[in-house]
């Protein structure tokens, strides 16, 4: 612990302030987020296809523009771009309290991802560019996945205590939630990207963008990551409709379990990680993850679908594999992110949420498809993840012996 609060004291004030408002900014986004479904079922009779469709369509449309955000950073000042996706998420957020029909709330759940990628890929990017020393960097990077984790378990409950779930109200404190956001990056006092070399300066958009996507490394990394978040997905969509489906009776009270238990599981487990693993190579830590996951899928076949202990048992398992896996996902395509192209690469790292978004599609197909069989078949997943890292390392040491 002590390890853990020195490397806090040692993080400068902007990186400190930039996590401070990822906590509360992702606060307010969890009091109502989680029940998006529930406001476009009820408010505009949509069928749990429809809802699905809305929120998918309009996550992969928010990413072909959200991608430019750690580009444009990487050319202008990160702190221009960070305001300007504050400022969207303004805007956002109160479409959303204010929409009367579904087009209007869907060019609202638009504008809420371009905002998150506006935001997101430029502060990793300051984060990064102001800590040189890698331990730092990644540390800074775990810190984030922690405080996003603290806001998402927090959220519902604070929303649910003072009476704001599926209430449009929380729109609106949402939004204002960036204000105090846009007017800190105001003061923010750090260099932009590549900008600052000649070179930089006059490689456009679409070059940075390039360079990103034909980085072997980087690429192979991404696509592990995105499996990664595919397979994660899984647990909040696919293994409650098996549960539903194998049990109704008892399914809602075992999934409330479930989700407590990797929400308390998850936030106790991280800070051991990171002061225990930390000395371990970021693929080993991936494979590690990934390997425990493999295993708690390969459990949820076996185990009996009204056995609460065993549900439980294996709850642990995903949760630190979850601790373990899905911070390093990010430590390792930060990585890999060249410091002169670091904002441009951090937009494409973003990719791997579409994984998020994929998944309940891929899980509702298998599902339907194949069964419980479904939960071999995402063990086997897991195992692939471990291959990619395996290529990816091979990939790296066939680089270094050709610079060396």
């Amino acid at each position: 612990m002590s390890n853990i609060l020195t490397k806090i004291s040692a993080l400068p004030g902007a990186v400190k302030g930039i996590l401070f408002f990822v906590l509360i900014t992702r606060l307010t986004y969890f009091m109502v987020w989680p029940f998006i479904a529930i406001i476009l079922s009820t408010e505009y009779s949509l069928s749990p296809s429809q809802v699905g469709v809305m929120m998918t369509v309009s996550a992969y449309l928010s990413f072909i523009v959200g991608i430019y955000g750690g580009a444009l950073s990487d050319i202008y000042e990160r702190r221009t771009i960070i305001i300007l996706g504050c400022v969207i998420a303004v805007i956002a957020y109160g479409t959303l309290g204010v929409a009367k029909d579904p087009i209007t709330f869907s060019v609202g759940l638009v504008l809420v991802g371009i905002s998150y990628f506006f935001i997101d890929a430029p502060s990793k990017a300051i984060s990064s560019d102001l800590l040189e020393e890698s331990e730092l960097r990644e540390f800074s990077l775990q810190a984030r996945y922690f405080l996003v984790n603290v806001a998402a378990v927090l959220g519902p409950l604070i929303g649910l205590m003072a009476g704001l779930n599926a209430q449009r109200m929380t729109f609106f404190m949402t939004a204002v939630s960036y204000i105090p956001f846009a007017i800190y990056a105001m003061s923010l006092s750090v260099p932009c990207g590549s900008g600052r070399g000649q070179e930089g300066a006059t490689m456009g958009i679409h070059q940075r963008l390039k360079l990103a996507m034909t980085h072997g490394p980087f690429m192979i990394a991404l696509c592990s990551g995105f499996i990664t978040f595919l397979l994660f997905a899984q647990i909040e969509t696919t293994l409650p409709q098996y549960l539903h489906i194998a049990d109704p009776q008892t399914a809602i009270s075992l999934i409330t379990v479930l989700f407590s238990t990797n929400a308390i599981v998850v936030i106790a487990v991280q800070p051991i990680a990171i002061q225990y693993l930390g000395g371990f190579s970021t693929s080993f830590k991936i494979s590690v993850g990934a390997s425990i996951f493999c295993f708690a899928y390969a459990m949820m076949y076996a185990i009996r679908p009204d056995s609460m202990l065993s549900w439980m048992a294996v709850a642990v398992l995903y949760s630190v594999s979850e601790a373990v896996l899905m911070p390093n996902v990010s430590v390792q395509l930060d990585k890999l992110a060249p410091k002169e192209n670091r904002g441009a690469f951090l937009g494409v790292a973003s990719m791997v949420v579409l994984g998020i978004y994929t998944g309940p599609f891929v899980g509702g197909v298998l599902l339907e498809s194949f069964g419980k069989s479904t939960f071999l078949i995402l063990s086997s997943m897991c195992l692939s993840v471990v291959v990619v890292q395996f290529l990816l390392n091979n990939r790296l040491s066939e680089k270094n012996s050709l610079e060396n």
